[in-house]
């Protein structure tokens, strides 16, 4: 009886120890699939999320920062007064707005339906705007372009590995623009190489320096000999870059902007200087602050919607029990929990910590040294500690005070767009400020720094109420007062 018993001890023992197992492999493998998930995510992220390129959009998490996005074209339109909105299609609710902008991200012209309806939107109210702005330019290879000048060894490999990739995809893509093709508003011709636009002609044109811009051209966009066409802008070689189209059977007042290509309206783009003035004044062509909206259309063109589409944002409740996101949701909650479990107990008795003194000297040095490390600047850390070996030591041979002018360092910041790659506006601001500190006498330059989409100037001045009037001068004459301030730093 006693062998029977032992044997179903051990048959249980086993059967509890083979369900353990089973259950840590389990656990071992949905572990393992986290983590490659994860990984997989990050694989993402670091090899094309570094770069956004995602073309004419204004909103959503690649867009804001791409540089073939439309976020900052829309904030100077915002500035201007107008209240800025975002569209997907052509829709009943869409006839609303007095204004609409399109990057249309199509090399195709637009079809004879998207053409139809917004001759009918024109006809709904006078006064209306279409800017319709064409796809033949790819912001990606001229950053890409930018940003290879700066660098070398494997970095420069990998550039120029990135430049090829975008050249060929464009090169590919553009095949979908008709070699000549009359689409009613106007002529489009696929064209052979491109060309960079040395000089600019037309209305447009005045107090723009077209060697400073870096407009490009490929393919051309010309008026049609039945049209009303007024050209704004052109190159010195007589190519479109922008004119306006009217027609009295659209209607009192509503006109078609047409550009030729986002060159100088793009988020890359707007970091020059000559590019904001040209899209001030595609602004001021809209007419006074109203509605206006921003259409983001595909491959395929605009969606035609002849009733509004119902539909409403999926609450938690729905998404919990949708795959995947229940899943991800729920692996979420537990992380969470689990966090909240190791961070808010405390373990074991809890205990003073020992306070810093008040008269270590040495604490100051430490924190002087972080201080000057984070401004990462070698040659202004040195000239700080110089000053205090030469002029206030006591050691020094000169008593505090004694022979030196009461100083104060000013810090300039200049906020560059917010936008990740501002290298080229960040030394052209640079090189404009500096030089007129300089030359009007403001103060002693003492260090620059940037990064984050930051651009910071140290100066030393001796009066500084002279030189914040200097300083507040010369930043309105180079035009960054909406984007700069001036603070006082402890000498």
């Amino acid at each position: 009886m006693s062998s029977v018993s032992q044997a179903t001890t051990d048959s249980d023992s086993r059967a509890s120890s083979l369900k353990n197992h089973n259950a840590k492999l389990v656990v071992l493998f949905v572990g393992l699939l986290v983590i490659v998930f994860l990984v997989f995510l990050l694989a993402r992220a670091t090899d094309e999320e570094v770069l956004n390129f995602e073309y004419g959009k204004r909103h959503g998490p690649q867009a804001t920062d791409s540089v073939n996005g439309t976020n900052i074209l829309a904030r100077i339109f915002d500035g201007r007064g107008f209240d800025v909105t975002t569209w997907r299609r052509l829709s009943p609710d869409l006839t609303e707005f007095d204004i609409v902008v399109w990057f249309p991200d199509s090399f195709r012209p637009p079809s004879l339906e998207e053409r139809d309806w917004f001759e009918n939107w024109f006809l709904n109210k006078p006064f209306r705007t279409l800017v319709y702005v064409g796809r033949d330019y790819d912001a990606l290879t001229a950053y890409i372009e930018m940003m290879s000048k700066n660098s070398a060894g494997e970095e420069q490999s990998r550039m120029q590995e990135l430049l090829d990739k975008a050249k060929a995809k464009h090169t590919k893509d553009r095949i979908a623009i008709p070699s000549d093709e009359d689409v009613s508003w106007f002529r489009l011709r696929r064209g052979g190489a491109k060309r960079k636009v040395q000089s600019l002609q037309g209305e447009w044109a005045d107090d723009v320096y077209g060697l400073k811009t870096w407009i490009e051209i490929q393919s051309q966009i010309t008026p049609l000999p039945n049209r009303d066409t007024k050209v704004l802008l052109r190159s010195g070689q007589s190519d479109v870059l922008a004119m306006e189209i009217t027609d009295d059977a659209w209607g009192y007042g509503s006109k078609i902007i047409v550009v030729t290509n986002g060159s100088f309206l793009l988020n890359v783009a707007l970091v020059n200087h000559e590019h904001r003035k040209l899209a001030a004044k595609l602004v001021d062509r809209c007419g006074q602050p109203r509605d206006v909206v921003f259409l983001e259309s595909g491959s395929q063109g605009a969606p035609i919607y002849e009733d509004e589409p119902k539909g409403e944002a999926p609450t938690w409740e729905a998404m919990a029990t949708t795959w995947p996101f229940g899943a991800i949701l729920m692996q979420c909650a537990v992380l969470g929990i689990i966090v909240c479990f190791a961070v808010a107990p405390i373990f074991g008795t809890p205990r003073e910590l020992r306070s810093e003194g008040q008269t270590d000297f040495g604490n100051h040095i430490d924190a002087l040294g972080r201080m000057l490390s984070r401004i990462q600047n070698r040659s202004y850390a040195q000239s700080q500690l110089n000053y205090y070996h030469d002029k206030v030591r006591r050691d020094s041979g000169m008593a505090h005070g004694e022979g030196q002018k009461m100083t104060r360092l000013l810090l300039v910041e200049f906020q560059l767009e917010g936008l990740t790659f501002a290298t080229a506006e960040e030394t052209a601001t640079r090189d404009q400020f500096e030089a007129e500190v300089v030359r009007r006498g403001v103060g002693k330059i003492v260090g620059s720094t940037s990064g984050l989409g930051k651009l910071q100037i140290t100066i030393e001045v001796e009066n500084e109420p002279l030189a914040r009037q200097a300083l507040q001068a010369i930043i309105r004459e180079l035009q960054l007062e909406y984007r700069t301030t001036v603070t006082t730093q402890q000498h």
